[in-house]
Parts: structure tokens; sequence; C-alpha cells
């Protein structure tokens, strides 16, 4: 797509009438999470093979930042793979900090410079701005409530030049980062409009900015999807985040702190809009496992329809094996307070079909003793990270071990606790645990024409071809224990190795 003028543009969103959310129809939708694990990687390296290219079209529902070039070759694998396009939302970097702008990265400063009645200013006059590191991040009147200028100004602008920009690159919607309260003004700055820190005053203009956006983009049949910050800001009570939204991200989410139980109600509140969630925070490395355990423990007991969850180490290509764990639907409905999930002794507990997650938000080991009916089988995860050029995962496992009468949940962790699932064999079409001709009828029923596992694409590229053949025939007769030999097994102090297929 050329690019367009700014005049061009904002004309254009100006004459889009709001749209009700039952007309929002975008062309490719966020997927289904309620029965398994979604995730949704920040930004995918440029220099991808084929081979993880494939990978990351058949793992992940999507990602951020990525030019035509980039975005193109991995929808050849999979059509519905998402990607947003990223920019500050009522923050602007200045030309310091370039993003996809009409396909390429570089920065529209040069049309925002001009516009002073944009920015936020002291009493002196002074152009308010945050830090971010080295980063200067300017305070947009976002709706244009502080300077007056409610028909053209920083929300008109954006929406319209955050649209061209989509359409250029072939995205799916935006991700607003920074769409929140400023948080790091410097002192000499802070005698503004917006009030002494936490900046409160603010809350208006965000909330104009919200619902303006939300309006158009629904309009547009786009994705509006800020970054609304870690949620544990008491005084900050915007009421855009949850709801003039397609979705959003909790960066920080899961936090180690009093604010945990604040936190994951606000994100209920998310939930329980039906809004997209992305839960994100990062790792150590690959042997973070006391973190990995708790990040997905959290998103486990608050996951919805369309969840997603992102735990990154050394990269955004990657895969760890609990993410292929199957827990099956939730069977505990989504409350309105996380405390409908809390146990007499402090724990929180939430059941799949499969078994259940614990959670312990406090600073002290806690024991759960098993009730007749639970689960007992202990979810141990290993391995897993980077992803080879040749689209493969360094070694992993998921063990299921079986505890007696309790388990110990850690001071800030999370244990999961399942009836062990019989490994998916390559082959293994109808997932039963074997690879015969009940797999054979399914990929011969479907070659050709098939485009999902369960119609025999078992290397997936989303067809059912000869390759797919191989895979069956080199696998022809194999087969797992089923999980009551895995109890068995257990009960004679043996743990499963069960190994995520490539």
């Amino acid at each position: 797509m050329s690019y367009r003028p700014a005049t061009y543009v904002l004309a254009l969103v100006a004459s889009m009438a709001p749209t009700a959310l039952a007309d929002f129809a975008p062309p490719r939708t966020f997927p289904d999470t309620s029965n398994r694990i979604g995730v949704f990687v920040d930004q995918l390296p440029s220099g991808m093979t084929a081979a993880q290219q494939q990978f990351a079209a058949a793992h992940y529902a999507g990602t951020q930042k990525l030019t035509t070039n980039l975005i193109d070759p991995i929808r050849a694998y999979n059509p519905d793979f998402l990607m947003l396009q990223y920019r500050l939302g009522v923050r602007d970097s200045g030309d310091s900090v370039t993003f996809i702008h009409n396909n390429t990265w570089t920065s529209d400063w040069g049309q925002i410079n001009p516009h002073e009645d944009w920015f936020v200013h002291d009493t002196q006059g002074n152009r308010v701005y945050q830090t971010y590191g080295a980063v200067k991040e300017w305070i947009m009147d976002a709706a244009g409530l502080i300077n007056g200028n409610t028909t053209n100004g920083w929300k008109q602008f954006w929406t319209g030049a955050t649209l061209a920009d989509i359409a250029s690159s072939h995205a799916d919607g935006v991700f607003a980062d920074s769409t929140h309260l400023p948080y790091a003004i410097p002192v000499n700055l802070q005698d503004s409009h917006m009030g002494p820190p936490p900046h409160t005053n603010y809350i208006d203009d965000l909330e104009g900015f919200y619902d303006y956006v939300y309006q158009q983009y629904t309009a547009a049949n786009e994705y509006f999807i800020p970054n609304i910050g870690n949620l544990t800001t008491t005084l900050d009570t915007t009421n855009g985040y949850y709801d003039d939204v397609h979705g959003a991200m909790v960066e920080g989410f899961a936090t180690k702190t009093s604010d945990w139980a604040m936190q994951s109600n606000r994100e209920l509140r998310l939930l329980n809009n039906d809004k997209i969630w992305i839960a994100q925070n990062s790792l150590s490395g690959a042997g973070d496992i006391a973190n990995r355990k708790w990040y997905l423990g959290n998103y486990l007991l608050l996951k919805g329809r369309r969840s997603y969850i992102n735990m990154f180490a050394d990269s955004q290509l990657y895969w760890w094996p609990e993410y292929d764990l199957n827990l099956g639907p939730a069977t505990d409905a989504l409350p309105s307070d996380i405390s409908a999930y809390r146990l007499a002794n402090g724990l929180y507990r939430r059941h799949f079909q499969n078994g259940y997650v614990l959670v312990n938000p406090t600073g002290s080991d806690m024991t759960y003793t098993f009730i007749s009916g639970d689960p007992q089988c202990l979810v141990g995860i290993s391995g897993g990270g980077d992803i080879d050029a040749n689209g493969n995962v360094p070694a992993d496992s998921v063990t299921y071990t079986l505890q007696t009468t309790s388990v110990l949940v850690p001071a800030w962790g999370a244990q999961i606790l399942m009836i062990p699932q019989p490994a998916t064999l390559p082959g293994d079409a109808n997932r039963d645990g074997a690879v015969n001709f009940a797999d054979y009828q399914i990929l011969e029923a479907n070659f050709g024409t098939g485009t999902t596992w369960a119609q025999g694409d078992f290397n997936g590229d989303h067809a059912v071809t000869f390759a797919d053949y191989q895979i069956f025939e080199t696998h022809f007769g194999q087969h797992v224990p089923e999980p009551a030999t895995l109890s068995l097994l257990a009960l004679g102090g043996l743990a499963l190795i069960r190994r995520r297929r490539a």
C-alpha cells in the first residue's frame, strides 16, 4: 500500500460512524483457548529459517512488529496467524525510537512535532515527558481535553496513522504500548494539568482516548489491544482498560507482592468482559523452573476463552514442554473475585477436566492435603527453550509423579496435578495413544485436503501430503502406556517422561 497523507487518513477515520461490537468482524480471529494453553509471542526474529517459520505458524497464535516480507511467509503455513503492529499509545518517543510506519522501520515525528496542541505542557510551557531508560516519551494530550482540541487532535491523528500502518504491513490490529498513566516524569516537569504522581487528573484524557479508538477500530474491524501495565496502582481507576478494548496485555502479570489479589481481580474484570488477555512476564533462563510454574499456574487460574501466555527467556522463538499439557477445559467458571478460588489454608485452586492447579501467593510454603477424587500425579517440567534452525526444541520433558497424601506448594509458587495423559505420537491422528489402521483411514480420507493434526497433518504445514504419510509409516505400530498404567508405574516409584513431539 502506498503512503497516504495524514489529512486523507484523518478524514477517513472521521467518517467512520461508531459501530456496535456485535458487528466487529476482523478477517482473522484469536483462536479459542478453552481447551488448551495459548501462546502469543512479543516479536519474532527477522532471520528465521523456513523450518522456524513453520514452527511459529504451528505453535503460536500470533506476534507483533513484522513487515510484510516477514509475516507473509509465516502465513503461507498458517493463513490465520495473527500480527499486531506496535505503536506507543498516549505517549510518543519522537525520532529517537523507530517503529513500523508505512511498512518500514522509521517514524512519523515530522508530522507530530509541529502540533504543539497535541502535547501536555507544564505551567512554564515546557513539553512534559517521562523517561524510559535513556529515551524521552512525550506525554500527549490523548483526547484533547487538556488543550481543548477534541476534534482534530492526538486521538484522531493516532487512529488514522495506525490504521494506515496496519493496512500497509498486513497486520490485524495495533498493540498500543504505554497506554496507561505515566510513571517516570521528572520532578521539574510535574507542575502540569495532570497533577502530582500518580497523575490521576490524566484519567479523563485516557478515558476519552480509549472510547474513541475502540469505536473507530471496531468500525474498521481491526483489534485495539493496549498494554495496560501491571494493574497494581490502586489510584488508577481507568475504566477503558477493561471496557473500551478488544483485549489487553498485562505486562508483569502474576506479581509477587501484596497486590496479587488486586491484580488478579482486575484481570478477571477484563476476562469476564470476554476480552482477549495476553499475560506476559520474563524468565532468567530455561532453567528458571520455579517461575515457569508460577507464571503458568497464574495463567491457568484465570484463563478464559481467548487467553494467551508469553514467558520468555533468551528469545521470542522458543517453546516450553508445559505448553503442551492437556488439562482439558476448566470445570470452575471464572468468578468475579479471585477469593472464590481460595481454600481455607490460603492456597488457590482451579479445577480442569484432567486435573487442577494450585497457586500459593504468599511468602510461606504451604501443604495441600488430597481429598477423595483428587488426581495425585504431580507434573514436573524440564528443558525446552530456543528453536534451532531446523525447527527443533531443545530436549524437554514432562513427568508425572504420584504423591501419596499431600503436595507441597512453595512460597510464591504453583503446582499442577493431573490424570497422566498419553503422549501424542507422530502419526496418531485420533490421539488414542497408538498409531494404527484407524489413523491411516483418517489420513487417507483427508489426503490432499486436510489442514490439521486430526486430519493427518503431522508435520504442521497445514496440508496432508506424502510427507505426512511417511511420518505415519515410520511410527506405525507404536503405542504409549494408558493413564492407568502410568499410575501403576508411579506407584512403583517411577515417573513417565513425556517428550514433546517435534
